[in-house]
């Protein structure tokens, strides 16, 4: 009889999760995945599982986000006074009784009605956003555009908005289409494929942005210039252990 499956409970789920964000904050450059392992070993032997990739524990994304935010929301917090609270006024309408008085004026008191309503709630929610906008990072904020003043100049605004960069060297075409495609929409992604006697060359590292270097697949002389950068993570392993590596990145922008 094969080895019955695991399956975790919330509290598992939770306590998991909070053992692998206490162990990426004291050491970066190590993958979800072998965070993952090494906060199992913490558990008895009958509640552990093999996760093979991150994409198994879906769920895992979410909560590591989502202590993140409180980190950085409490800092903020303790940092920065909150902004007063500006009061939003309701407005009711009355509508007479009389058929044709209800007629004749319902119309444009509905219309007011309706105007003030959605007015509060699109200021509720703008205010909501700039307060997340202020709680970005210094060098987050520089790169998110001025927010639109109509509805006409908010067409394309989200296309301005720079994605996190990087380079992963030492992948081949597919292998990096592959990785392009998982992280699209989250991250701006591009390859550098090695070559057989071929060697990376300053002028080709960027001067900003995250590289990955698949140590396995570069030369030594390679691995070296992208370390001196200051801005590299070097990724013992294969697609999966990148994988990791870049999610794990993306939390911590």
């Amino acid at each position: 009889m094969g080895k019955e499956r695991v399956w975790w409970s919330e509290d598992e789920k939770a306590d998991l999760a909070a053992k692998v964000f206490g162990m990426q904050k004291a050491d970066p450059t190590r993958s979800i995945s072998d965070l993952v392992e090494s906060a199992q070993k913490m558990w008895p032997p009958d509640r552990r599982r093999k996760i093979l990739s991150v994409q198994a524990i879906p769920w895992l994304r979410e909560r590591l986000r989502d202590k993140y935010s409180e980190l950085e929301a409490a800092a903020v917090k303790a940092a920065v006074p909150p902004p007063p609270v500006e009061k939003l006024v309701e407005v009711r309408v009355e509508i007479p009784d009389a058929p044709e008085q209800a007629v004749k004026r319902v119309p444009d008191r509905l219309l007011l009605n309706e105007a003030v309503g959605r007015y509060c709630e699109f200021k509720k929610l703008l205010d909501e956003a700039l307060e997340l906008f202020a709680a970005l990072p210094a060098k987050q904020q520089a790169s998110v555009p001025q927010l639109p003043a109509s509805k006409a100049a908010s067409v394309g605004w989200l296309a301005q908005i720079r994605l996190p960069r990087a380079l992963v060297v030492g992948l081949l075409g597919s292998q990096i289409a592959e990785i392009k495609d998982e992280f699209k929409n989250r991250a701006d992604i591009r390859g550098w494929e090695s070559g057989r006697g071929r060697e990376i060359s300053a002028a080709e590292l960027p001067a900003e942005g995250r590289i990955f270097c698949m140590v396995s697949f570069v030369s030594h002389p390679t691995c070296g210039l992208c370390e001196k950068t200051g801005r590299c993570t070097m990724v013992r392993g294969g697609l999966t252990t990148l994988k990791g590596a870049i999610e794990g990145w993306l939390l911590r922008k």
